[in-house]
């Protein structure tokens, strides 16, 4: 892998955290030409077209109303997530977190369970459409993966998802996250394991309607730089400037 790396004038990494890690673990010879050059987009126009979700309201009937989309795997920190919601559930009494993604959904509930939570669901899987409703029937964007043993979010496409419904955002700074999530701009950004922290920025974001109101704004702002049709220009863009050199 390194010998073809070296050949390349240019070697494009997907987040500014790989960019480093790339820049820090492979020879001299090529760390010049590592750069940050965005290679994953997000359906924006997809995302941020507005739905009708009577139907999920009348379901999911409290306020406010928390998401997470990801697979149910250790390092997307859904333990952390449900530490948090159980503070945020003694300010807000009604909140409501739904939790979408495939895995060991049994070990989360006897987690919640133990936690003595309510108002926690959890769905397996749905599909485009749903999940576009579930963006846009939510209150909060909240995911706080660990960087360790267990990877790290190289990026975190849902989070460009959950931005371009114009959601305010709840995240950690770890790996390429940071890139999305700009902190105090688009949501709040907390220290990885830290589900305290997480409680106090959901609170501060729910207790604030214009906040959160500007946040998503913002996120809109960013997930459209990261629309397929921005990606593919400015990549071919550099491509070019590439061929030409």
């Amino acid at each position: 892998m390194i010998g073809f790396l070296s050949l390349a004038r240019e070697v494009h990494c997907i987040s500014s955290f790989t960019t480093r890690v790339l820049r820090d673990y492979l020879p001299k010879m090529i760390k010049r030409k590592i750069i940050h050059q965005p290679l994953s987009g997000v359906d924006y126009f997809f995302f941020s077209r507005k739905r009708n979700i009577k139907e999920l309201k009348m379901i999911y009937n409290g306020w406010p109303i928390i998401l997470t989309v990801g697979a149910l795997k250790p390092r997307k920190g859904i333990d952390l997530s449900l530490r948090a919601f159980k503070l945020v559930k003694q300010v807000y009494k009604d909140a409501i977190y739904i939790i979408i993604g495939k895995g060991d959904i049994k070990y989360y509930e006897r987690f919640a369970q133990a936690l003595g939570l309510k108002d926690v669901y959890f769905i397996p899987e749905v599909d485009d459409e749903r999940l576009a409703q579930f963006y846009q029937l939510c209150d909060l964007y909240l995911m706080l993966p660990r960087s360790g043993p267990f990877g790290v979010e190289g990026l975190g496409l849902v989070y460009l998802e959950a931005a371009a419904a114009s959601k305010p955002i709840v995240a950690t700074a770890t790996g390429g996250v940071v890139d999305v999530v700009k902190n105090g701009f688009n949501g709040i950004l907390v220290p990885p394991e830290d589900y305290e922290a997480a409680a106090r920025a959901i609170i501060k974001i729910l207790s604030d309607p214009k906040l959160a109101a500007d946040m998503g704004i913002n996120g809109a702002k960013i997930a459209r730089s990261y629309s397929w049709e921005n990606i593919c220009h400015n990549l071919l863009k550099r491509w070019n400037n590439v061929i030409k050199c």
